[in-house]
């Protein structure tokens, strides 16, 4: 055995030796190392070797598979393996994947030096590094300033009054109403509220009375006339799919 690897070792030396000579480089020169398991130096077939036998490589498998460890989880549980783990399930490793993630985030946050918000002035921590302004508030208020610099410096622009927040601004168009989007989605939702809250008149389908609802889809007045109204409906589409069929025969 051992004849058969000291021949295949002058091979490969003989050959990388040829190659060498054929290409005009230097021979590749093949260092020692020493086995991690029983600390011999030895001469490797290739780079990637790490033990000097097969034995060698057998019992530091052995000693690793016997050798076993005893680690407490993320979660509290007490387990034991024989490599490297340090959880005892793949949900565990993702929960202390997400806590490192979020210590990571916040240590990058808290070292980030405060910034002072221009439309403010006061000071706050950003999340990110390119966040201006401390509210959407803020934000929204200095988009509107910008706004309305962009439209005084046009002629064509309407100088009007935002009916929410009572501010001037400088329209493009003459039929705009609000200074911008966060308080024309303001009235929008006034106008919800105020047509969910108001009675409306609406005449029943069954027995022609007068009733007031907030609901617009509301067809009847009472849970009696809807059952009624129902039945009759279902009446009239059987009567109508029988006289189709008969026509058709």
């Amino acid at each position: 055995m051992n004849g058969d690897k000291s021949l295949g070792v002058a091979l490969i030396r003989s050959m990388s030796s040829f190659v060498s000579l054929a290409t005009g480089r230097e021979p590749i020169a093949i260092k020692t190392k020493t086995c991690r398991h029983c600390g011999h130096e030895f001469k490797p077939n290739a780079n990637r070797h790490v033990y000097c036998t097969t034995k060698c490589k057998s019992d530091a498998y052995t000693i690793k598979r016997t050798n076993v460890k005893v680690h407490v989880c993320i979660c509290g549980k007490t387990f034991s393996t024989t490599g490297t783990a340090k959880v005892c399930s793949p949900e565990c490793a993702r929960e202390r994947d997400l806590a490192r993630g979020r210590a990571r985030h916040k240590a990058t946050r808290d070292a980030r030096p405060p910034k002072i918000c221009p439309v403010c002035g006061q000071f706050f921590k950003p999340n990110r590094s390119n966040i201006k302004y401390c509210t959407v508030d803020c934000r929204s208020l200095a988009e509107r300033k910008r706004h309305q610099a962009n439209w005084s410096q046009s002629s064509s622009g309407h100088k009007k009054t935002c009916p929410i927040c009572q501010e001037e601004f400088f329209a493009k168009r003459g039929n705009v109403k609000y200074c911008s989007k966060l308080c024309s989605h303001r009235k929008y939702l006034l106008n919800k509220e105020l047509q969910r809250n108001t009675p409306i008149d609406k005449e029943c389908r069954y027995c022609g009375k007068t009733y007031q609802t907030t609901k617009h889809q509301q067809q009847t007045c009472s849970h009696e006339c809807r059952l009624q109204h129902s039945r009759k409906y279902h009446r009239e589409y059987k009567r109508r799919k029988n006289a189709e069929a008969s026509t058709t025969v």
